[in-house]
């Protein structure tokens, strides 16, 4: 093989290995990976240096109870907030939307939790 063609040929893999790599790239970072579980975990904002954590169940945004939800955070630093949803932000969540959510004040501050679906 002459210098010429081997460079040809050196050429043409290289950018094909670069072309595939980019197209791999670019597809894992489009297309989600469906969830089904049953429940997920949601972790708040930072503030004061913590964070708390809320459970939401797929039932709920799917069936939403007519007076919402209300529950505690989990406790950190010795303390809880109350997270509460209505029933109207709950379908928000089940038709796509993104909803922002802020606790209840305790020990003198409030966390955002950002809640959206996580299963399709």
């Amino acid at each position: 093989m002459k210098r010429a063609e081997f460079l040809k040929v050196l050429g043409a893999g290289t950018l094909t290995a670069i072309a595939g790599s980019l197209l791999s790239a670019c597809k894992s970072s489009t297309t989600p990976t469906p969830s089904t579980s049953d429940s997920k975990d949601f972790v708040s904002s930072s503030v004061e240096g913590h964070s708390h954590t809320i459970t939401l169940k797929k039932t709920e945004l799917q069936s939403p109870p007519a007076g919402g939800i209300s529950r505690e955070t989990t406790t950190t630093n010795g303390h809880t907030h109350t997270f509460t949803m209505s029933a109207a932000q709950l379908s928000q969540v089940n038709n796509g939307s993104v909803v922002e959510v802020d606790t209840a004040e305790t020990s003198s501050h409030h966390h955002r939790f950002t809640i959206q679906s996580w299963y399709w």
